[in-house]
């Protein structure tokens, strides 16, 4: 019998980080990676591993600007379009549709919370054992090997893979304040909090 996992992130938030390191440590099967919202009609029970992944907004829609720029279908739409205006919104751009895409990414974070076993980025990234031991016992998997083993690299598709605290090349002082302002109780909720022009991340006392 084919066992099935599911991990549900927002686009560019590290769902395949976190599929390859479990599937470099642990004897698990085949994964489903939809990029959408909660729905509580989706019988989560039938997966014998279901992670919601969240990356820290303000990489996570970083990373998405040049995820979006990246793809041909972009290009003209992106060719002239800053940073700063990015954060507006901008029509037909990935699968925020138009939204401003910081109110996307809060809404999709906030859809999951609660809801379904939380994994953050930053965590796996930093303690990898720790986040990978945690989802060994949460879940009751089988390790591959005696250890558990780290990736030595990151994992993912297109430009700017993974990048922590890539961020402060990009946000200017308006963009954080604006962020801020519409994400800071999303951003709380899941232990982003922050720290001067910089981010604390709450639970491992590290700030990025």
């Amino acid at each position: 019998m084919v066992k099935y996992n599911i991990v549900l992130a927002h686009e560019r938030a590290g769902n395949h980080f976190l599929m390859e390191s479990i599937n470099s440590n642990f004897i698990v099967g085949k994964w489903e990676k939809p990029h959408e919202m909660f729905d509580a009609s989706r019988d989560l029970a039938r997966y014998d591993v279901a992670i919601h992944v969240v990356r820290n907004g303000l990489d996570n829609l970083t990373a998405m600007y040049y995820w979006l720029s990246w793809q041909p279908a972009n290009k003209n739409k992106f060719k002239n379009l800053t940073f700063s205006q990015y954060l507006k919104g901008i029509p037909g751009a990935g699968k925020s549709k138009g939204k401003d895409p910081i109110k996307y990414w809060c809404d999709f974070a906030d859809s999951y919370y609660g809801n379904v076993y939380t994994v953050r980025y930053e965590d796996l990234y930093r303690s990898p054992i720790k986040v990978l031991t945690n989802i060994e016992e949460k879940f009751n998997l089988e390790r591959r090997h005696e250890d558990i083993v780290p990736l030595n690299k990151l994992v993912g598709h297109g430009p700017r893979k993974g990048i922590i605290g890539d961020y402060k090349n990009h946000f200017s002082d308006e963009d954080l304040e604006y962020f801020w302002y519409k994400a800071k109780e999303t951003m709380n909720r899941f232990g982003y909090y922050r720290h001067g022009s910089g981010l604390e991340l709450r639970g491992i006392h590290e700030n990025i």
